[in-house]
């Protein structure tokens, strides 16, 4: 089992985080930014590399 966490920003303050992305599976997480509250999707693609995106933004990041 693979787990990772994903340093990640919230589009609408801007504050920068760390998130539990989960096991060694595709899905989507839902996530609060600690700072303003703001709720925001996140899909985790786990392929040979893995990948996260954002609803906000869709351009991939490395895990």
């Amino acid at each position: 089992m693979i787990e990772s966490v994903v340093s990640t920003f919230c589009p609408k303050c801007g504050h920068e985080f760390e998130i539990y992305a989960g096991e060694d599976r595709d899905g989507v997480r839902n996530i609060t930014c600690p700072a303003c509250n703001a709720e925001q999707m996140i899909w985790v693609v786990w392929k040979t590399v893995r990948k996260v995106y954002r609803d906000s933004d869709p351009e991939l990041i490395d895990v």
